[in-house]
């Protein structure tokens, strides 16, 4: 081992690997194994109000490269088209792009995420004109479609699950269509609170795992990415204002501060005289051309000096005996 050029190696290091592009995973985030999956509540969901049906099957689209995580779509894509449904008699296509809806005598507006369109689904009563505007193929048109009554629930929807690490420090997943439907939500909208890391300001702020998370801002949360990208894009100093729902107290309002990630220092280095780096529980000091070292983990360490001379230590593979 060639001590003495670590001071100029380690500097070379630094530039070559260049600064890492991602925070690392927050090592404090608790994420209770009892909320990991969702909850058992299919004989439930298939008792849900049926509702209307359209024969849309649809996903979010952006038509650039989204500048942010939870930026909110700029359309929704028709993924399918059932056979001889109202959306069929429309003469909607696959891979249509749908920009806004207009429920019967109201105004147009944008649909942001499916959550959006599975509610209009829900709530609307069967006969309900919706009037279209897609794009296709890039020609914007117009069309109309009667929605019908839905004759058997729609397919359960898997759960995902989202990490907002930078400022928060929670962990959210989809609400089942159950748990949607509790806070007047459509399918897919909500976010259910299921990771908190140990300074998460959510934690000070009193949420508790399972809260759902209905709406933040004012606007009624359609996806859970929508509930990232208004955390994401808070002013640095303002107050988050969250409404989310428990069951035992209903729908509560909070206003929560917004977080930041410590800084940590990772290497300081004066070629040849002193380098030192410290990264994730490890460290490697070195003095005057590495005639002096000393290298360090959680479960190890050595010291070394003159370049030949060198003693190490660390943990066994069993523990101490106590008394008691």
């Amino acid at each position: 081992m060639i001590r003495f050029l670590l001071p100029a190696l380690s500097l070379t290091s630094c530039i070559s690997a260049g600064l890492p592009e991602e925070a690392p995973p927050l090592r404090d985030m608790e994420e209770p194994l009892a909320w990991q999956s969702e909850p058992d509540d299919e004989p439930l969901r298939i008792r849900l109000p049926l509702g209307s049906f359209s024969g849309l099957k649809l996903k979010a689209a952006w038509f650039e490269e989204p500048d942010e995580i939870g930026q909110e779509p700029d359309a929704l894509e028709i993924t399918h088209v059932v056979e001889n449904s109202p959306a069929a008699a429309a003469e909607l296509r696959e891979g249509d792009l749908l920009l806004t809806v207009k429920i019967g005598a109201g105004e147009p507006e944008s649909l942001g995420w499916p959550g959006r369109w599975a509610g209009i689904e829900t709530d609307s009563e069967p006969g309900t004109v919706l009037e279209l505007t897609y794009d296709r193929a890039g020609v914007e048109r117009r069309t109309e479609v009667v929605l019908v009554p839905r004759v058997q629930p729609p397919e359960r929807s898997d759960v995902e699950r989202f990490r907002e690490e930078q400022r928060a420090g929670i962990v959210v997943r989809t609400a089942t269509e159950v748990e949607a439907r509790s806070a007047d939500l459509g399918k897919g909208a909500g976010a259910v609170l299921i990771g908190m890391a140990s300074n998460s300001p959510w934690r000070r702020a009193g949420l508790l795992f399972g809260d759902m998370i209905v709406a933040v801002e004012g606007q009624l949360v359609h996806h859970p990415q929508a509930l990232l990208s208004a955390i994401r894009t808070a002013p640095a100093d303002s107050l988050l204002d969250v409404e989310y729902q428990r069951p035992e107290l209903g729908r509560q309002h909070v206003e929560i501060p917004l977080t930041s990630r410590n800084q940590d220092l990772y290497s300081i280095s004066v070629p040849p005289l002193f380098s030192y780096s410290s990264r994730r529980g490890a460290s490697e000091t070195s003095l005057v051309y590495g005639l002096f070292w000393y290298d360090s983990t959680a479960a190890a360490w050595e010291f070394g000096f003159l370049w030949f001379f060198s003693f190490s230590g660390g943990d066994s593979d069993v523990l101490e005996e106590v008394d008691g």
